[in-house]
């Protein structure tokens, strides 16, 4: 997969530091386009809350609305964090640093929009990410509510499975 050279705008807070932007970008590329662009709106001191985007890669797009929660912790004192990590050797411990770091940016919590596969969908994340209610209409106008346990799978839904 490649990726598409982004341009925009970043905005800034009163005190100078970013606080989201407007980037986009694309291009064709055999026979289809990469493309892609996304309005970010950043929790203060920290990265998107909310951005509302548009991805198309190899003939598979997405569009809509994503929600996030950040953490309390500055985003600096999270690079720092990772800037330590990137210092270890490469092997497990690297690994698990990295990871650990990634767990604490934040938890995708609410997507709208179209999924890859052609659903219009709304998803709702438990505080891991976790899906755990789905409603959606597939791309064969078939509406579907779904409800999921901790291990994403689909534990209730309407109409009811056959």
């Amino acid at each position: 997969m490649h990726t598409v050279p982004m341009v925009g705008l970043l905005f800034f807070n009163n005190e100078g530091f970013e606080c989201g932007g407007l980037c986009y970008g694309g291009r064709a590329e055999d026979g289809g386009c990469n493309a892609g662009s996304i309005l970010a709106f950043d929790r203060y001191n920290q990265q998107d809350v909310v951005t509302v985007g548009y991805h198309e890669i190899e003939g598979r797009r997405f569009y809509g609305v994503t929600i996030f929660d950040r953490p309390e912790e500055p985003i600096a004192q999270l690079a720092a964090k990772v800037d330590v990590a990137m210092q270890l050797p490469e092997g497990p411990m690297r690994d698990e640093a990295l990871n650990a770091r990634a767990r604490q940016s934040g938890t995708e919590r609410m997507i709208m929009g179209r999924t890859p596969e052609g659903e219009v969908a709304v998803q709702l994340n438990d505080s891991k990410g976790r899906p755990r209610i789905r409603m959606l209409v597939d791309k064969d106008d078939v509406p579907r509510l779904e409800f999921l346990n901790e291990a994403g799978e689909v534990v209730y839904s309407l109409p009811p499975e056959k």
